[in-house]
């Protein structure tokens, strides 16, 4: 007779294992919720650091092919978040007909900040920009 008792007092759940079920699904949330941020961010750094790439390389393209750099208004069409620094200089005394052209380019507000240097060495005869020293 007691064994019956027990079997029939022992169905279902208790109290105490639902909520302990539903605080370990809750912390496998947040702990998911924490995962897909990191994702995130991590993604978008990513997307910053390949689109200031772009930015440099079609700067340094557009120096070395038309001799001139790429407008302001193109940047900001194509890169709205990124910002270019264009600084050339001469080449050391070997290459005295290059000139040593940089593009740094920085990607809007992010932490930690974003940004690429992209270094060429272009004819000075196909150069329409100032040297900076």
């Amino acid at each position: 007779m007691q064994y019956s008792k027990m079997k029939k007092r022992n169905k279902g759940f208790a109290l105490l294992e639902l909520a302990l079920s539903t605080v370990v699904i809750l912390i496998l949330l947040t702990a998911a919720g924490l995962l897909f941020n990191q994702s995130r961010r991590f993604n978008q750094a990513c997307l910053a650091r390949q689109q200031c790439a772009m930015a440099a390389l079609a700067q340094l393209d557009s120096l070395e092919y038309t001799g001139e750099p790429l407008s302001p208004d193109s940047i900001a069409r194509l890169w709205p978040r990124v910002n270019l620094t264009l600084t050339a200089q001469p080449a050391p005394e070997p290459w005295r007909d290059l000139v040593e052209v940089s593009v740094r380019a920085e990607c809007g507000p992010m932490t930690p900040a974003v940004y690429v240097l992209e270094k060429r060495f272009i004819p000075a005869s196909a150069l329409t920009v100032k040297e900076t020293e």
